[in-house]
């Protein structure tokens, strides 16, 4: 399938747009809506996965169109994503009470995305969080009602409100519930004859035993509530021993078990002032069951797992400031580049979007800018010609606005940009131009030093990008002096003037002109989006020197 194919090789937002292209012919795909969710996660867009995830779930539940035990092993597979998605609720909360107005479209999807799953999440936990409804809250005898109106409360605050570890508690209490449920549930699904699927019962147990309690003891914690944390080494050995025998069918460990032990482990190291010793063994224990996690995965799964784990799963965000850790990364995944410049003080999900977004906005720059190069030597046959090309140019422009505007945050502008320069570029340079449409991952941006020249600075890297995308959003805005959209707007209807009223045709040196300065802005667009350089002034100067469509380039015709 071509949305695999692409979420493999990282080109996600392509991956997405075919997946939801898909979609559209067959709405009832249980398969392409976890695999949107899947990509989703992939893209640090939790929010937007567990809502796919729900949706899935829901669609799943009343699904004919797949046999029965594919059906049976996607559910349950489906069901352990949503519940991990809830259970990493440090990261989900903060998606969910997070406000940015000045990114408008990403805050819109994140609003509709809220707005749709607050009925569902009612309807679904209100019960379940009695335990954590303020004892003087709401109906005294009716523990049910009280928990109802506080977690319906809690839920419809304004974004941005304090309130981001009372949410997150609340998706840790509903992931033990939807980790209990899938337990209960999977004795009946699975039998002997599935066994070879990868989600095995001990790996829920490790889950319903030791992930899910102590996740839920550390969101209590940072909520105000009583809870045991920091855990404790010897007991955490316990229990995960105690999960992995309970069930005594599965007579085999596979590389989850111990990828959910190691992320136990990880956990842990999250406490404030765990002393050194069990810090120690903490990151012992997870980096000996990650070692067997990827001994006994096939190859294929250590490829594609190899970026999640060494970058990107959030359980394993405190495990790999720790040394022992960069020795098993070494270990486990050889690289050239030495570990004391590995990343630190931003999540390694941000630094891969950073890198990507400089990288596809520079991809799209050079196109452009080839494009316009060419045409200089190849005037248009026709004026029909340059009416078409005005008008990609405007198109183009229009959605490298939304995307700066954004952030770079919003994945649907980036695709739709990303399509739109492909039809406006000229076919020779869309045959020849490699666009780079894939995420790095962490350990390509590791060896990428002539882009992250300074690894004790990256968030101030990734400010500076967004500093740049906010310049760029100002020069294209309608209405900006400028705005390199309302020029190809303004010589657009210029050109359609010389046609429709039959004056004689624009000169070719103008139409050469025209290519000339249209190259010149894409390519200095190069040096606004390089924060090495100390300002957008070349940028500026490009846009200056774009003339107007005046008398004097349009000889005997009346300016627009």
């Amino acid at each position: 399938m071509k949305g695999t194919r692409l979420s493999r090789e990282r080109r996600f937002d392509e991956a997405l747009h075919a997946f939801f292209e898909a979609v559209q012919f067959d709405p009832t795909n249980f398969y392409l809506r976890t695999q949107i969710a899947a990509t989703q996660e992939k893209l640090g867009l939790p929010l937007d996965a567990l809502e796919t995830y729900h949706g899935a779930l829901e669609l799943g539940q009343l699904s004919t169109n797949e046999s029965r035990r594919r059906r049976k092993l996607g559910l349950l597979h489906a069901r352990y994503r949503y519940a991990v998605v809830l259970g990493t609720s440090n990261n989900l909360a903060r998606e969910w009470c997070k406000s940015e107005p000045a990114h408008r479209r990403r805050e819109e999807a994140r609003n509709e995305i809220r707005h749709a799953l607050i009925p569902a999440l009612l309807r679904k936990y209100s019960e379940h969080m009695q335990a954590i409804v303020p004892g003087w809250y709401g109906p005294i005898h009716d523990r049910k009602a009280a928990a109802a109106l506080w977690l319906h409360q809690q839920l419809s605050l304004p974004p941005g409100a304090s309130h981001e570890n009372t949410v997150s508690l609340i998706f840790q209490v509903a992931c033990k519930k939807e980790i209990d449920g899938l337990i209960e549930d999977y004795s009946h699904s699975v039998t002997d004859d599935t066994l070879e699927a990868p989600l095995t019962k001990s790996a829920l147990r490790i889950n319903q035993m030791a992930w899910a309690p102590l996740r839920l003891s550390w969101a209590r914690k940072t909520a105000g509530y009583n809870a045991d944390w920091p855990a404790n080494p010897e007991v955490l050995e316990e229990l995960i021993k105690k999960a992995r025998t309970w069930h005594f069918r599965e007579h085999r460990k596979n590389w989850l078990d111990h990828y959910d032990a190691a992320c136990v482990y990880a956990v842990a190291l999250f406490a404030d002032g765990l002393n050194g010793e069990s810090s120690e063994r903490f990151a012992d224990l997870a980096c000996r069951e990650l070692g067997d996690a990827v001994k006994g995965a096939d190859s294929g799964s250590v490829a594609m797992e190899r970026s999640w784990l060494l970058a990107e799963d959030p359980d394993l965000a405190q495990l790999r400031k720790n040394d022992r850790f960069l020795r098993f990364g070494r270990e486990a995944y050889p690289h050239s580049t030495l570990d004391r410049y590995r990343f630190r003080d931003a999540p390694p999900i941000e630094i891969e979007m950073t890198a990507y977004d400089r990288r596809l906005l520079d991809g799209i720059a050079s196109t452009m800018e080839r494009t316009w190069s060419l045409r200089k030597t190849r005037p248009p046959s026709d004026i029909h010609d340059l009416i078409d090309w005005l008008r990609k140019e405007q198109e183009v422009w229009n959605w490298v606005h939304r995307v700066a505007e954004s952030r770079a945050r919003n994945w649907p502008d980036r695709d739709t940009l990303l399509q739109k320069t492909r039809l406006a570029a000229d076919s020779t340079v869309a045959n020849s131009a490699d666009i780079p449409t894939a995420v790095p991952d962490f350990e390509e941006i590791l060896n990428d030093e002539a882009s992250w020249p300074d690894y004790d600075h990256i968030r101030t890297n990734i400010e500076q990008l967004d500093e740049r995308l906010g310049l760029l959003s100002d020069f294209i805005e309608k209405g900006a002096e400028l705005s390199p959209l309302d020029r190809s707007s303004q010589w657009m209807i210029a050109v359609r003037m010389v046609h429709l009223s039959g004056w004689k045709p624009l000169a070719g040196s103008t139409v050469q002109t025209l290519c000339t300065q249209y190259a010149a802005i894409w390519e200095t667009l190069h040096d606004l989006l390089d924060p090495s350089r100390p300002d957008a002034s070349s940028f500026e100067q490009a846009l200056r020197r774009m003339d107007a469509p005046s008398p004097d380039l349009l000889p005997g015709h009346v300016q627009p």
